[in-house]
């Protein structure tokens, strides 16, 4: 059976008898929960009396449904008597309402199947965009709506804060010093301009990590082979193009064995698909958390993600972002996305980024908790691989600049005794 009358009669009645019934049915309930037609209006008119801050009765709802036209649909007076003795407490409230979403979630999840049973025999559909498509739907389906407010007590949790802190470290001593590591639930840019080494270091702090904490590392212009050799480049002190290449002797090949054993120990895990959408981002990071617990992500690079065409890039970038912050704050974890600069920093003599060179949105900024550049001074490229880590927005206005070493022939980052 995927729908009772009776249920949703439940409901209602208790709602109309209780305003705490009403409140928990307002904060647990959407209309579209009712699968019958009069149920639905009768709801609607009951949410929308509250909203006007109209006491709940038979006489402010006969009135209600008398305005918008709609008494005669639900069947007229009689069917609003009924419906009020249909309980004689109002105790029962959980229960019926935990009941009225198990009927709706069976109801969607039959019209998902009905709906992918006939989107998979259409071949013009690329297959991909559909099971992404469908995952998403399902995953709407386990979101619970619940309340937005909760008591102090229920989440600090002092003793977790000091064993574990509320942060998790890059493994970059300096960095961790200066901004207190990635917290949890956010934002975190990392910028500059081309060649500079925010993909190394982004994979630098991701190898970090993943030495304790699963990390999810969406690499939409690198494939994952290339992230590979980029890994094992440092360990064996072999560079990138030499390892790509094959120019190895055999105690170079050895060498690159054993490492490539320690590596497959980290709990980093690649997603290398180009042109990758938003939300098949977000589904694929909510579905690996059912299985896995995700701790970290990182997404190389943000100009790289693509979205529904707003017709404007700015906005686009900007629903981009949002979501990345919705998504880390939905699962209580850092996300990191690389971003590009302006071409705008090209044309000033110092090129130290600020804040106004972040690409294409000043939503951006305003998204993130956390804004990191990478900046090297013209002359220092040839001298000493000196590069700065400029924090040029954090939650705790420490901002300036944190050096670091970048062997750049290793793609690695070294922290700098300071």
């Amino acid at each position: 059976m995927i729908n009772d009358i009776e249920i949703e009669k439940a409901c209602l009645s208790s709602a109309m008898i209780s305003k705490i019934a009403l409140l928990e049915l307002i904060d647990k309930v959407d209309i579209n929960d009712f699968f019958f037609a009069q149920n639905q209006i009768i709801c609607k008119a009951m949410f929308d009396l509250y909203a006007r801050k109209v006491d709940i009765d038979i006489l402010a709802l006969q009135t209600k449904l008398k305005e918008s036209k709609q008494l005669e649909a639900i069947g007229g007076i009689t069917v609003l008597s009924d419906l009020y003795r249909s309980v004689s407490t109002s105790m029962n409230i959980g229960y019926y309402i935990d009941q009225l979403k198990v009927l709706s979630k069976r109801r969607k999840l039959l019209e998902i199947a009905q709906d992918t049973g006939i989107k998979a025999q259409d071949t013009q559909l690329n297959i991909q965009d559909t099971i992404t498509d469908v995952s998403n739907e399902i995953l709407r389906i386990t979101a619970e709506k619940r309340s937005d407010i909760y008591k102090l007590s229920e989440f600090l949790d002092i003793k977790s804060m000091r064993e574990k802190g509320t942060y998790i470290k890059t493994g970059f001593e300096c960095i961790d010093k200066k901004i207190y590591g990635l917290f949890n639930s956010e934002l975190i840019i990392l910028a500059a301009r081309p060649s500079l080494g925010k993909t190394s270091l982004s994979l630098n702090i991701a190898q970090n990590i993943s030495k304790h904490k699963n990390v999810l590392f969406f690499s939409l212009e690198m494939p994952k082979t290339d992230l590979a050799i980029r890994m094992l480049s440092p360990i064996v002190k072999l560079g990138f193009k030499n390892i790509k290449a094959g120019w190895l002797s055999k105690d170079q090949f050895e060498n690159i064995e054993k490492a490539s054993v320690e590596l497959a120990k980290l709990n980093l895990f690649i997603n290398d698909k180009a042109a990758n959408n938003i939300d098949s981002i977000v589904s694929s990071v909510k579905r690996f958390n059912e299985l896995n617990k995700v701790d970290f992500v990182v997404c190389d690079y943000l100009q790289l993600v693509t979205c529904k065409q707003m017709g404007n890039k700015e906005l686009e970038i900007g629903h981009i972002t949002q979501q990345f912050k919705n998504l880390g704050k939905d699962l209580n974890i850092p996300v990191m996305v690389l971003s590009q600069l302006s071409r705008a920093i090209e044309l000033r003599k110092d090129k130290v980024p600020t804040l106004s060179d972040l690409r294409d949105s000043g939503q951006i900024e305003q998204h993130a908790d956390t804004v990191l550049f990478l900046h090297t001074a013209e002359e220092r490229e040839v001298l000493k691989p000196k590069v700065d880590l400029i924090v040029g927005k954090a939650r705790n206005d420490m901002l300036g600049a944190i050096p670091l070493i970048f062997e750049k022939q290793y793609t690695r980052f070294i922290d700098i005794e300071v």
